[in-house]
């Protein structure tokens, strides 16, 4: 199946100047990074009122949270090469197909991480060094962030998808 000319414009562009098209990809990542860390900086003001056990609460939920969203983002990398791949060899149909496969596996490890988390993540903080108070305040973080979970992971599933 050929893909529409504009795609195949897009593609050409890129190819003409790797350069350009590099930070053409490069600078909405780096702009979604920085949005997310601001997110964190704001998020640590507000957390930082309420005192250092809050705050040391937060802290032990941040190596789950990043293996979490390691995960995602190595996976999507992976969906982004193989569709933009087979966008370049004109094949549109595997490219769907790739599509339609990677939410099928961000289904998959929302509802494993989700469900793991709800049953074990109180163990896992505690593993982590998380005790009495703290243990407490760490749950309740973690909590709010499983349920919010399965939309981080389709969110950087469609990013992904969009950047191939």
């Amino acid at each position: 199946m050929e893909i529409n000319s504009k795609s195949g414009s897009r593609l050409e562009s890129f190819l003409e100047n790797p350069s350009k098209a590099l930070w053409t990809l490069a600078i909405p990542i780096m702009f979604g990074m920085g949005i997310h860390t601001l997110y964190n900086i704001v998020d640590m003001m507000f957390i930082g009122r309420l005192g250092g056990n809050a705050i040391a609460g937060v802290a032990f939920n941040m190596p789950v949270f990043f293996l979490m969203l390691g995960l995602t983002m190595g996976l999507g990398s992976g969906v982004t090469a193989s569709i933009a791949r087979f966008i370049g060899e004109n094949n549109k149909r595997n490219a769907d197909n790739s599509a339609e496969h990677a939410l099928a596996m961000a289904a998959v490890i929302a509802l494993i991480f989700t469900s793991a988390g709800l049953l074990f993540g109180d163990k896992i903080l505690a593993v982590l060094g998380a005790e009495g108070e703290i243990l407490n305040l760490a749950w309740d973080y973690l909590y709010i962030i499983i349920i919010g979970l399965p939309f981080m992971i389709f969110s950087g599933f469609f990013r992904s998808i969009l950047a191939g």
